[in-house]
């Protein structure tokens, strides 16, 4: 690779970086193309990128960046997944691709805050961004859902209470 373009992929690999604020890294030895290229497909649905890296060029930009902490995983085969928003879908879909394939993790860099490879499972549960919007909204509604049913209870109890005076005077009471 000539110079020029080590250049160009450093600068790249920077705005990758720059661009994201979680990136999951793992050792890709073992996975062929088809099976690489089906998660970038599944990963790009929830807005994440996965990229293959060389070592050498992120070494010399990764402390520029957000990722800083990873420069310790940035030995042999290494693949970054540069997670825009959705953390939760992302780790799952990862968790769920390295049941079927020897994907090895290496480590989470989440908000600048380092995760080892054993914390998968544990980021694999986080709720998807849909997950938590359904909850808050869920949450949102209670209140006006419960106060509904306080205002038709009067209403409800009158029903009641004519009904059983209709049915007394129908049995002659």
């Amino acid at each position: 690779m000539r110079r020029e373009e080590k250049i160009e992929k450093a600068q790249e690999l920077k705005e990758l970086f720059d661009q994201h604020r979680y990136f999951a890294f793992f050792n890709f030895t073992g996975i062929n193309v088809a099976q690489i290229n089906n998660l970038r497909r599944n990963l790009r649905k929830s807005g994440s990128i996965v990229k293959v890296i060389k070592n050498r060029i992120a070494k010399k930009i990764l402390n520029e960046t957000p990722a800083a902490p990873a420069e310790e995983w940035l030995t042999g085969p290494t693949a970054v997944v540069f997670i825009k928003d959705d953390v939760g879908k992302a780790v799952k879909e990862l968790y769920e691709f390295s049941k079927e394939a020897p994907l090895q993790f290496k480590g989470f860099i989440l908000e600048g805050q380092k995760l080892g490879p054993e914390k998968a499972e544990e980021l694999s549960k986080l709720s998807t961004r849909e997950e938590l919007i359904a909850q808050f909204a869920a949450a949102m509604a209670a209140p006006l859902v419960q106060f509904g049913r306080a205002l038709s209870m009067p209403l409800i109890m009158l029903g009641n209470a004519l009904t059983q005076l209709k049915d007394k005077k129908e049995k002659g009471e």
